[in-house]
């Protein structure tokens, strides 16, 4: 998207309007020499040029001409591409960033949108990992599901949401630890900074 302003800012302000000038000029039915082409505004095909060299006496002459610019009939066809394309580039960007809000505040969408892509998991045990987890849980949810057959996939959300559907009371105490022990954390394991 900053490429759009970056462009627009090399060609002076004209590049933001430069395609839909273009469009709006190729499907006008007006009179056509009377109508001024933005891509002849944009990109001129004739210009004054000053030419220095050297004359007869050996003194430099300076010559005033008209130059023909053939490169810019090119270049006006290549900025129109590039206009539509940035265009297209932009909806898509926002497109995604939309998803991908609705998707961060909806846990509803979050479940839908893995069971939509991994429909192999049972859409009761993606349920119960993303009740239990946060966001961060669900997008690493999925980046592993995109890198991991469906097969495996399947078997560790399947173990992730039995582990998670057991009691707090009936979760196994660590052997390390004696169950009277002060420095036992809630799930049975021991803080690092009292290590």
């Amino acid at each position: 998207v900053c490429q759009l302003f970056f462009i627009d800012a090399f060609l002076d302000g004209e590049f933001l309007t430069y395609g839909l000038e273009v469009v709006s000029f190729v499907t006008r039915d007006d009179d056509y020499e009377n109508r001024l082409d933005p891509m002849v505004r944009v990109f001129p095909r004739v210009a004054k040029c000053h030419f220095h060299k050297f004359g007869s006496s050996g003194n430099v002459e300076t010559h005033d001409a008209v130059c023909v610019l053939p490169l810019n009939i090119v270049n006006e066809k290549i900025y129109v591409f590039l206009w539509f394309w940035f265009v297209v580039l932009a909806a898509l960007t926002a497109a995604v960033v939309a998803q991908r809000m609705l998707l961060a505040c909806s846990r509803t969408l979050r479940s839908r949108a893995l069971h939509y892509r991994f429909h192999l998991v049972p859409e009761r045990d993606l349920r119960e990992f993303l009740d239990h987890g946060s966001l961060g849980d669900w997008f690493l949810l999925y980046m592993m599901g995109q890198n991991v057959e469906a097969q495996t996939f399947s078997q560790v959300i399947a173990e992730a949401a039995d582990h998670l559907r057991e009691e707090p009371s009936h979760r196994k105490q660590s052997p390390e630890v004696p169950e009277n022990n002060p420095q036992k954390t809630r799930y049975g394991l021991v803080s690092t900074q009292d290590v």
